[in-house]
């Protein structure tokens, strides 16, 4: 029986990003077994430049009909906007939703191993690929992550050793799948109803793993590789690092409060203290601000 693989790429005024992006999938989908249907959608997040046009002229050009673009006239979020993908791709059934941010450039065998070893082991309903940095070549993550309950901080599995180095260790233990290109199980996201909204940005991966049915698992794709480069956050212009901050420390309030209570005061502490230090060591005062501003909105269910 034919299987279908679907991915979707979210866009918020990166749509360049995103073309480099869409370009390396479609490259990786040529390497899985020809007798699999594959499309991609593309989300846009309600842009507020000339992404959608930008977007809309790449697609005249490439004249691929496995390829969407949808668009939001608002942003809803990492989860609402990969919603949008899930929820318009649910009348095919895909066997495989793959996830993914726009930022990562795929390597032309990583769809092949990933959709290998979930056609192999179908127990597993979350494959993580390795994701390796797009600067240095070391790794960001293989595959998962464990979870500082305590601090509300992930430690991503590997962080910081060459691809070498993460390949040679034993499978390690994960308390989730690193968000940025999970391949998940189409009856899982059917099941859940897709990605938790309540997480405008981040943490809707560990929702995700902390809803996982038992008789599913997680697993680390050590053959697939793709290259990130949005976790160099220094990098960034300084208002999309408040933004993202204030989220995350939204986010994290949040799950805290939902499922680890008696941890809140350290969770808060720890982002306080935290984005003091990067607001200081980076000239950039509305860093500090962010967890405060996330915490009036948490008191005020914002």
């Amino acid at each position: 029986m034919t299987s279908t693989v679907s991915a979707v790429v979210l866009n918020w005024n990166k749509p360049n990003e995103t073309i480099a992006c869409a370009e390396s999938v479609l490259v990786a989908a040529k390497q899985i077994n020809s007798k699999m249907r594959f499309s991609l959608v593309i989300i846009d997040n309600g842009s507020d430049n000339e992404s959608v046009a930008t977007l809309r002229r790449w697609l005249d050009t490439i004249q691929a009909p496995e390829v969407t673009l949808l668009t939001n006239p608002d942003n809803l979020g990492f989860a609402g906007g990969m919603n949008v993908g899930i929820r318009a791709l649910a009348p095919i059934r895909p066997d495989y939703f793959w996830l993914l941010n726009n930022d990562l450039v795929i390597d032309p065998n990583a769809l092949a191993a990933l959709v290998d070893a979930a056609e192999t082991d179908p127990c597993v309903a979350i494959w993580g690929p390795t994701i390796l940095d797009a600067e240095t070549g070391k790794v960001q993550c293989a595959g998962g992550c464990r979870y500082q309950a305590m601090l509300g901080l992930e430690r991503p599995n590997f962080s910081g050793k060459t691809l070498e180095e993460a390949l040679k260790q034993p499978t390690p233990g994960y308390d989730y799948i690193y968000g940025a290109a999970m391949l998940l199980k189409g009856e899982l996201l059917s099941q859940t109803g897709g990605l938790d909204e309540r997480h405008f940005l981040y943490y809707e991966e560990m929702e995700l793993a902390l809803t996982l049915p038992e008789s599913y698992s997680m697993r680390w794709c050590k053959e697939a590789i793709v290259h990130h480069a949005g976790s160099k956050s220094h990098g960034r212009a300084k208002a999309e690092r408040v933004f993202t901050a204030y989220h995350a420390a939204l986010s994290a309030y949040r799950f805290t409060w939902r499922h680890y209570p008696w941890y809140l005061v350290t969770v808060i502490g720890a982002r306080v203290a935290g984005l003091f230090y990067y607001a200081v060591r980076d000239g950039n005062p509305a860093l500090a601000w962010a967890p405060i501003r996330a915490l009036v909105a948490f008191f005020n269910r914002s």
